[in-house]
């Protein structure tokens, strides 16, 4: 392509607009999605009425197999941690060390500057 036709398809680009959207999609696919889009706009979702006040008459905790929780689970509950907890915990005992380990690093990095200077200074 020479320099001419360069700038004949860049001036048909630039002066013509682009098409929106698939050129693939379907005209019913296409249709159905502005009906929906336009639902929504027009019709949001309800809001719930703030000023009832909730209903926990008959709320009961219940377990996984939806049976009510036993005292003795409950004692126990706070024991338990979930997966989630035990690897922050595992996490921050990580870091916790890597930061001791680092500090002793730096302090044996110290001790060693010293000592090479200490030698540098018996063979002068």
């Amino acid at each position: 392509m020479g320099k001419d036709a360069l700038k004949r398809k860049f001036l048909l680009l630039k002066n013509h607009a682009k098409p929106t959207g698939d050129p693939d999609c379907p005209e019913e696919v296409h249709s159905a999605f502005n009906a929906t889009s336009t639902c929504r706009r027009q019709y949001p979702a309800h809001p719930t009425d703030a000023r009832a006040p909730p209903d926990h008459e008959d709320d009961e905790d219940v377990g996984r197999t939806e049976l009510p929780c036993s005292d003795l689970q409950l004692r126990f509950a706070c024991w338990v941690l979930s997966y989630t907890a035990k690897k922050r915990r595992s996490i921050d005992k990580f870091i916790d060390g890597a930061a001791d380990a680092d500090a002793k690093a730096s302090s044996d990095m110290m001790t060693l500057f010293l000592l090479m200077d200490e030698w540098a200074a018996k063979r002068s």
